[in-house]
């Protein structure tokens, strides 16, 4: 069947919670590195093409990336871990041991891309997008702590 009742989503959610507080920490630990790269990808792919619509729908193909490849995003694992924790299924120890590991690795991820990949190669200096680059980080940088964490709210209805 195509959609599941509440329970058995519930149900699923419990299941992934366990599966991913057994993973080996050298999976968990690549899972999440990769994770960092197919969002970092997906950002320079935003910036690449210069943003605004276009951007906007590309950026997603970073999310199709974790969800194909089974990678561990921080904010899905939020979601996943908040419930099983809940409905004691996994311990809190394995929720910190997975959120740690996840949010360290995705970030040590980004930063290989963009450093590697975006920065040292050049590769918005040669789509003539550092602008557009500069121009995004500011704004970020500027936000208030209400605005980034109601943003970081929405991004992970989405993720989820």
């Amino acid at each position: 069947k195509a959609t599941k009742a509440p329970k058995e989503t519930l149900e699923a959610v419990y299941k992934a919670g366990e599966y991913k507080a057994g993973l080996p920490l050298n999976l968990l630990m690549m899972q999440s590195f990769m994770a960092g790269i197919y969002i970092a990808m997906a950002g320079q792919l935003y910036l690449t093409v210069g943003g605004g619509v276009l951007g906007a729908s590309l950026f997603p193909t970073g999310l199709i990336a974790v969800v194909l490849t089974s990678a561990e995003l921080f904010t899905g694992d939020s979601l996943v871990f908040c419930a099983s924790v809940l409905g004691q299924r996994v311990s809190f120890t394995k929720l910190i041991r997975n959120w740690t590991v996840a949010w360290i690795m995705n970030f040590i991820g980004c930063i290989f891309w963009a450093g590697l990949l975006a920065y040292l190669s050049d590769a918005l200096q040669d789509a003539g997008q550092v602008e557009l680059a500069i121009k995004v980080a500011e704004k970020k940088v500027h936000q208030t702590w209400l605005h980034i964490f109601l943003k970081g709210i929405g991004a992970n209805f989405m993720v989820c």
